[in-house]
Order: structure tokens, then sequence, then C-alpha cells
């Protein structure tokens, strides 16, 4: 078999992973979790159970096009988040997975080595949307011939009628922020620090990681929650550069000047509210 190092960070030792039943195993960059990943994940666990195996779910992060070069990436998702969520989903093993280069160019046989040789996979749930290398040879129904023939059963999920990653962060990027909850199943979500601005007004500065993607230049109703703030309906515009101006509708109850949380974005406001502002 094709030798390959992959590293898993957070992970336990390969002799704690090994005892017990095999993996019923996933993989993807899983950016926003959308309704799409969670059927996905939902086909993992009903598998496993049916087998009387464990699941696990592989973030590839940084995203394969990133790792080589190719694209700035901007996330739908902080890791952190992304792991959350799929914890939520009842997956027992979730970690990232960080490929190096000569994987991440390498073929599908070296990518299916690199997996293995990190978990116990007894068997392999993908999309069949799901991409591993560039043109025919890419796809998920010949990495799963691939998997096949090297012992590994590999099921495919259809996943059509979901949007793709990609496509959702074109809607955020986009402003049509309405149509992308609707693909995530919730309202797009970032995690900030709200900053006073220093004179009498209610007006807050938001900022969230530079490597999350911010929606389009518009007005935006949403929320605001933190550690110590219930939801509170909020008035949000983001400036385009990174920093989002946001009013509350409801009183903040938090004098600090920094306010950690998250800003939720329900739906772009409406235009004749925008003219009585």
């Amino acid at each position: 078999m094709i030798s390959a190092t992959v590293r898993l960070a957070e992970t336990p030792s390969k002799r704690v992973l090994r005892r017990g039943p095999g993996y019923v195993a996933t993989f993807g960059s899983f950016d926003g979790v959308h309704l799409g990943h969670e059927l996905l994940l939902r086909n993992v666990r009903e598998t496993a159970n049916r087998r009387g195996l464990r699941t696990a779910a592989l973030i590839l992060r940084p995203h394969p096009s990133e790792t080589l070069g190719l694209a700035k990436k901007q996330y739908l998702s902080s890791l952190q988040d992304i792991r959350d969520r799929i914890e939520e989903a009842g997956i027992d093993l979730v970690s990232p997975m960080s490929l190096p280069k000569r994987v991440a160019t390498g073929s599908q046989g070296l990518f299916l080595a690199a997996l293995r040789s990190r978990l116990p996979i007894d068997r392999l749930v993908i999309s069949n949307s799901t991409r591993i290398g560039r043109g025919p040879e890419g796809s998920a129904s010949a990495f799963a011939e691939i998997s096949k023939k090297a012992g590994l059963p590999c099921d495919l999920i259809s996943t059509e009628g979901y949007v793709q990653s990609a496509n959702l962060a074109h809607l955020v990027a986009s402003g049509a922020i309405e149509e992308a909850n609707r693909i995530l199943g919730r309202p797009y979500a970032l995690p900030v620090v709200l900053r006073r601005v220093p004179r009498p007004t209610a007006l807050r500065i938001a900022v969230s990681p530079a490597k999350l993607l911010v929606p389009a230049p518009d007005f935006y109703e949403g929320s605001f929650e933190g550690p110590l703030q219930q939801p509170t309906t909020v008035l949000a515009y983001p400036n385009g550069y990174g920093a989002i101006a946001v009013l509350p509708l409801e009183p903040i109850n938090y004098d600090d000047e920094f306010q950690p949380g998250e800003l939720r974005f329900q739906r772009k406001m409406k235009r004749d509210v925008e003219r009585t502002c």
C-alpha cells in the first residue's frame, strides 16, 4: 500500500483509535455544514448503526485549493464551528486533516492511502459530487472504484438538489442572504467582537476573523448573541473592508468596550424601511 503522512490535529493515538469497532468515515471541507452535509452525515451514522461500527468525519482544512496556492480561500465557517456542528450530528470522531502538497497534488490512490494510514476505516461514505483531483479521473465514482479495488467499500450518496459550499459562498458574497439561509437551514452567522463607538450612540462596530466570508455591503436585519447577552435584534451593514456597523434595536446589557459573540444575518432590510432611517 502507498505510504502517506497526514497531520491529524487533536486526534487520539492509533492505539486508542484501534480499540473497539472500526469506522464508517467520510471526508470533505464541510464549509458551512449545510443541508447537503447533514444528509451525508446522516447516511454515515445510519450505515455505522446497521453494521455496529463507529463514525468519523475528516475535515480538509486548509482547503486543498489553498494548500496548492490556487485560491485565497475565505470560509463560511470557522473550524471550531464545523467541528461542533458535526459532533452535534452524532459523529463519534471529528478531526481536521491537513494535506501535504504532495498528497493534494497526487493520485486518488495516494489520498486513499493517507486516509487509511490515520484511521481503521471499514467503510467510506461520500457524496457523489465529491472531487478528488481534476478531470474525469477526479470524480467520486472513480475514487469509489479505486477504493473498492483496494478492499475498502465506498458508498456514494446522491446529493443532487443540494448546493455545494462554493455556490453557497457565492450567494453570501453577493448578499443573497435569504437564499443562503435556506440552503444552510439556519441564519448565516459570524463570530465577531463588538466594539463600542467612542461617542454617545448605540452604534457598535463588529469585526470577524479575516478568513471568514462577510456578506456584501448592504443593510441586513439580524441578531447578536454573546456569553452575557441574550439574542438581540440588530441592523447590520458590512462596509466591504472587513468591518460591520451594527445598530442594536434592543438594549445591549454589556458595558465593556469589547463584547464577543455571534452575529446572525436574517434577511436584507426592506428598501422602504431603509428610506425611513
